[in-house]
């Protein structure tokens, strides 16, 4: 297979070529809504997407501010397939924050196990108390809780 950027005038673009190159959005999911988190744990976000076998898939989360905590605690958010709210298949971030100091999360993951129809559940709980995922679209700087879901090419 020619590796993208690596043609030669002449070259013959193959299907097994075609084949290996992203194939960029495969879903996402966004809200501009506040969640209370708990420590039993809420939906934030769900994206679906078909993906064939042998692919590599990115998955990006992003909560971007916690606040209104109820006391010192690290709210964390985390992904799972096809589950949501158990911790199957997770990958995670938290975030230590108290009454004061407000912050967001991020996760970026790679896999290279989906094949077929799933959902990816974008999930958050706290460890104590609650707080609040906080995606207000009304301040000067836009926030919205974000999911999506990237082909990344041959895995």
């Amino acid at each position: 297979m020619t590796v993208p950027g690596d043609f030669s005038s002449g070259d013959v673009l193959t299907a097994a070529d075609m084949n290996g190159v992203s194939g960029a959005l495969l879903g996402e999911a966004r809200s501009t809504g506040d969640f209370t988190l708990t420590t039993s744990g809420v939906n934030i976000l769900s994206a679906t997407f078909t993906v064939p076998a042998g692919r590599l898939v990115i998955l990006i989360a992003s909560v971007p501010l916690f606040s209104n905590s109820s006391t010192t605690n690290e709210s964390l958010i985390y992904l799972e397939d096809d589950v949501p709210a158990s911790a199957t298949e997770a990958y995670g971030q938290g975030v230590t924050q108290n009454t004061t100091l407000n912050m967001g999360s991020h996760i970026i993951a790679y896999s290279g196990s989906f094949s077929g129809t799933h959902t990816v559940y974008l999930n958050g709980y706290t460890s104590t108390g609650t707080s609040i995922a906080n995606g207000n679209p009304s301040t000067t700087i836009q926030r919205a809780h974000t999911l999506l879901v990237l082909d990344g090419g041959l895995a």
